[in-house]
Formats: structure tokens, sequence, C-alpha cells
């Protein structure tokens, strides 16, 4: 499912060396060509612009805050993925729901139960994909 939020053009995130960032997607298909030069102008003691792209672009507060403690390509590109991971979890787990029939608007307790499972999931499933790396 893992739909890519679209943002319009002006906030599209410019690199130091001219390419054009439409989304976190790209970010992730960029970082491992990035020469290590354009990332510390982006990412370095003083700044992240990166992190606080997607927290004013995309509104995207929690996940912003995690990429503020990134300080290399390959660590950045492991968080964006694992979010990815974990939204996709989120979503999927979320359609199979509406598709029971349950209306997730009127029922609190099946909305709270759903949270509880959804964080033990991801944790499970972290911690699980921690343990293989």
């Amino acid at each position: 499912m893992n739909r890519i939020p679209k943002i319009p053009k002006k906030q599209y995130f410019w690199l130091k060396d001219g390419r054009e960032l439409k989304n976190l997607h790209m970010l992730v298909a960029e970082l491992p060509k990035m020469e290590d030069s354009v990332y510390a102008h982006h990412v370095n003691s003083k700044k992240n612009d990166f992190a606080n792209w997607v927290e004013h672009t995309m509104n995207e507060i929690d996940l912003a805050s995690k990429m503020k403690t990134v300080k290399n390509k390959h660590h950045m590109k492991h968080l964006l993925k694992q979010h990815f991971k974990e939204k996709s979890i989120y979503e999927d787990l979320q359609s199979s729901i509406k598709h029971l029939g349950f209306d997730t608007q009127q029922n609190v307790k099946t909305r709270i139960w759903l949270g509880v499972f959804v964080a033990v999931s991801v944790g499970a499933m972290i911690t699980f994909l921690s343990l293989l790396i």
C-alpha cells in the first residue's frame, strides 16, 4: 500500500549538486549515489536539512526527530527504510480491519486494541530484524 504523499514542486528538496528530491523514496534512492561532500553539506553537526524538510514539508515530526540523530548516509537510509516498513504494516492492518467490517471511527475499543497490536507487532518485527543484521 505505502502511498507516496505528493508535495508541491516549490517544496521539493534541492541537493547542493542541483538534483531535486520529490519525496522520501527519492532520498533513499539517492543516498548511496550521493557524494559525501553533498551529504555533509546537508547533514552536519550544525544542521540536518533532510530532517527539517521532512518535519516542515511532510509534517512527519517523529520521523524528523529520529533523522536528526543520524550522522551518516548508511544509517539515514536504514532509518528511512524502517519507517517505510512500519508505515506499510500499519496501513495493511488498517485495510484488513476495514475489509472485516469494523468501523474504526466509531469503535473506540477496537481502535485501542489495534494500536496495542500494531505497537507490539512492530516492536517484535524490529527486534527480529535487528537480530538478522
